[in-house]
């Protein structure tokens, strides 16, 4: 008896042959597994290796976690007294909110006047 998966019961779905003819349904929006990726470029592309396409598809994830910010994190970083400007991790994207000591510290609307020379 086969088990209908919750995630992908009302989901849109394509139906498409592999290259050895299967007939494979995979069901977009809901509960795509990146293997069903693999295939459904594999029909398009069937060049392609499929560590070539797990990069692509890695790469693809990661700027649309970037452009969508659907990621979110907490990041800590020690701090030293007179310093303004801290180096930051490329991954993150923007800070939402800052604690000091347990406080929330506004954020700035304006530039600061005094540019530090020491980053």
């Amino acid at each position: 008896m086969a088990q209908s998966n919750p995630t992908t019961t009302n989901a849109p779905t394509v139906t498409y042959l592999d290259e050895n003819g299967n007939e494979i349904t995979v069901a977009y929006g809901y509960g795509i597994t990146q293997e069903q990726m693999v295939e459904l470029v594999r029909t398009h592309h069937p060049e392609m290796l499929e560590k070539e396409i797990r990069v692509y598809l890695n790469q693809a994830l990661r700027e649309f976690t970037k452009k969508t910010k659907i990621l979110r994190g907490v990041f800590q970083k020690a701090i030293t007294e007179g310093v303004r400007w801290y180096q930051i991790d490329d991954e993150i994207v923007s800070i939402n909110k800052v604690f000091f000591n347990g406080k929330a510290i506004q954020r700035n609307l304006t530039p600061p006047e005094n540019e530090d020379l020491d980053v």
